[in-house]
């Protein structure tokens, strides 16, 4: 099963960073599950969250109305 990385973790000679995604046998994924250095792909009924969350984060970033702060500061300096 697929693994993301939540810390450097060595696995079998190879050194994964924070946020890689790692295959891992049930032994290893339980030791690594147990001290928090890995955390499923997965969901617990074994399906694929990603697809979902990357389309709501898409969706939320896309509906997210932009500031105009700083436009509004920077007309206001180039009127004057």
């Amino acid at each position: 099963m697929k693994y993301t990385a939540l810390h450097s973790v060595r696995h079998d000679g190879q050194l994964y960073q924070a946020g890689e995604t790692l295959e891992l046998d049930d032994t290893a994924a339980d030791t690594l599950l147990a001290c928090q250095a890995v955390e499923s792909l997965y969901a617990e009924d074994g399906s694929d969250p990603a697809p979902d969350s990357v389309a709501l984060d898409a969706n939320y970033a896309e509906s997210e109305p932009a500031s105009n702060a700083n436009e509004k500061s920077a007309k206001g300096k180039a009127k004057k």
